[in-house]
């Protein structure tokens, strides 16, 4: 049976001590034996790892459990029930030990700390740092991952890093009389991406057929960084860059601007002005409030240093309020300190949609996978053959077309089709062929996957607090159709699914 509590990795389950009284029966037994082995070592420890089916026990000291975002092991004792062995490793002189991650699920359900440590957690989801999740069990690794996402831990909480705000050089003064705040002195130097632009290049928004541009450039780095990956990005910054024209975009960037402007009307006016250049995305970005106070001293409604520069700190909430207030549409809230605020509905429904399918995304490349080797393919008439090589890459566009849609795209969907169809002689022949010499189960397995984020998409819009739209998108409207014939049979399709979710997910 699955233990309902703690964390199960693999065979192994993992639960802090405080929880030892949770456990059942044939595990509490486990753990009595582990006692009366090593009794010393089991009171010294703060983790136990139940191995549920080799009869071992792990005795895991991590002294900062409840102190530490990330607690580090300091050391292990691994017991074996069967041979009464006890094997010994200390991490205290390790530059680079194990670490621990979700620890909110090793305590018990009504620990006052699991919604602080849930809420961390969420946030590192959120910001894509469990991906690779074989790179990120040791601590350098790990806070390297999280710098180059662009953020920093303050407690348990993961904080973007926005704007240089050190302290004054000895010697300087703080003149809150003086007549300009020194904007340009926030700006920092990169060596990687910002925050805001790794999200939206984690959520598929960078690409080679995206206009970027950066309102309040700074330095210009992630403009640098982007160009050299082929994407087009411009900016303007009244500092670094003030001759650039300020043009429209498909993506606008407001990265850490209204938080160094100490105007309230003009910080409003930076905002609108921004959003007014966005066609289809604003990404809006803004320091948080940390743990300690902020440096420097009071100032209008922010805090000014010793540099003369001036920050306004933000709560999530607050930054979320603050956007939709001035811009009158609501956004949507992707990591801390980071909002989207999309100009048209269309192009947030297919935003909210592509974020459920992203999740099935890495198991549909894994099966792939998969398929390519257990399943060569078999040798094909000589007159099929002279077609796949005749028209190899209209073929493997098509196929890709047809995963990434679940279904068969629309001529006007596809760039190629009027070659498709002087190759093939009509649409539908063109994708029989394909369908015939590509592997079915992997068309019927991205179908099922965009059908089912489609139901939950679907669902989110009717039971969420969120504006029900009363027109879908015109993709989303011809997904629907494809799956379900029409808008009005898709519910009955629901509750299959989501019982279907809930037993995944427990199994």
């Amino acid at each position: 049976m699955r233990p309902t509590i703690g964390k199960l990795v693999g065979d192994n389950l993992y639960i802090h001590r405080q929880c030892l009284d949770y456990l059942p029966d044939e595990l509490g037994e486990t753990i009595t034996q582990a006692r009366h082995a090593s009794a010393e070592a089991f009171e010294l420890a703060d983790v136990f790892k139940i191995g549920t089916s080799n009869r071992t026990v792990s005795l895991l000291r991590y002294p900062s459990f409840f102190e530490d975002p990330f607690p580090t092991l300091a050391e292990s004792r691994r017991i074996h029930l069967d041979g009464d062995r006890v094997s010994y490793r200390s991490y205290a002189e390790s530059l680079n030990p194990p670490i621990l991650h979700r620890k909110e699920l090793l305590l018990p359900p009504n620990h006052p700390d699991r919604e602080a440590f849930a809420t961390l957690t969420a946030q590192a989801e959120q910001l894509g740092l469990f991906r690779d999740n074989h790179l990120i069990g040791f601590k350098r690794t790990w806070e390297e991952k999280i710098r180059a996402a662009g953020y920093y831990l303050d407690g348990h909480t993961l904080l973007p890093v926005g704007n240089e705000v050190s302290e004054a050089e000895q010697g300087d003064t703080l003149d809150t009389t003086a007549a300009e705040i020194q904007r340009h002195r926030t700006a920092l130097s990169r060596a990687g991406l910002s925050a805001p632009m790794q999200a939206l290049a984690r959520h598929g928004l960078l690409g080679e057929q995206t206009t970027l541009f950066d309102y309040g450039c700074g330095r210009g780095d992630d403009l640098t960084a982007l160009r050299s990956n082929g994407i087009a990005a411009n900016g303007w910054d009244p500092y670094f860059a003030p001759d650039q024209q300020k043009r429209p975009a498909k993506v606008v960037n407001l990265g850490f601007v209204i938080n160094v402007i100490e105007d309230f009307d003009e910080r409003i006016a930076a905002l609108r002005g921004a959003f007014e250049l966005a066609e289809e995305l604003l990404v809006v970005s803004t320091m948080l409030y940390g743990s300690a106070p902020p440096p420097g001293q009071p100032y209008r409604d922010g805090y000014l240093t010793g540099r003369q520069t001036f920050q306004k700190y933000f709560t999530q909430n607050e930054l979320k309020e603050f956007v939709e207030s001035v811009l009158d549409t609501e956004v949507v809230a992707v990591g801390p300190g980071i909002m989207f605020v999309f100009a048209g509905k269309g192009a947030e429904q297919r935003f909210l949609y592509g974020r459920q399918r992203s999740h099935h995304a890495v198991k549909l490349l894994g099966y792939r996978r998969a398929q390519a080797v257990r399943s060569p393919r078999v040798p094909r008439p000589s007159r099929r053959e002279q077609q796949l090589a005749a028209h190899h890459d209209l073929i493997d566009a098509l196929w890709q077309a047809m995963l990434n849609l679940g279904r068969t795209p629309e001529p006007f969907e596809f760039a190629d089709y009027a070659a498709t169809v002087e190759a093939f002689g009509s649409w539908a022949r063109a994708t029989r062929f394909v369908l015939e010499v590509k592997d079915t189960a992997e068309f019927e397995l991205a179908a099922a996957e965009r059908r089912a984020d489609l139901l939950v998409y679907l669902a989110l819009q009717l039971f969420s607090k969120r504006k029900r739209y009363s027109h879908l998108d015109e993709s989303l409207q011809r997904d629907v159709k494809a799956h379900f014939g029409d808008y009005q049979k898709a519910p009955r399709h629901r509750a299959g699914v989501a019982a279907e979710r809930r037993r995944s997910i427990h199994t």
